[in-house]
């Protein structure tokens, strides 16, 4: 297996990056200012900036949002994604006894 030059890899995240938040737009429907309201499952975690496993078990926690069904396509709704994640605690609300005990 060839090892990627730095520039190969930048190129690959970049370009694997913007598969994950745009997604797959063969038709070119969508302008790249517009991003999609519907999300999958890799890129609902991507968004919110976690990893697919996490994000499951955020949603399976209620920390995330259920998501919403098309046919047989399971999607996550980008609008309810983020506010689940303006809900997310924050380092500013960390309860200062937990440390204490700790």
């Amino acid at each position: 297996m060839n090892a990627m030059s730095m520039e190969e890899l930048e190129v690959f995240l970049r370009d694997s990056r913007i598969e994950i938040f745009n997604g797959p737009d063969p038709a070119g429907v969508l302008p790249p200012s517009l991003p999609p309201r519907g999300l999958s499952r890799v890129q609902g975690a991507a968004y919110v900036g976690v990893s697919p496993t996490l994000f499951d078990l955020m949603v399976s926690d209620g920390r995330m949002p259920k998501p919403k069904r098309a046919n047989n396509r399971t999607i996550w709704d980008r609008l309810e994604l983020d506010e689940a994640f303006a809900a997310l605690p924050s380092e500013a609300d960390a309860n200062p006894w937990d440390e204490a005990v700790a």
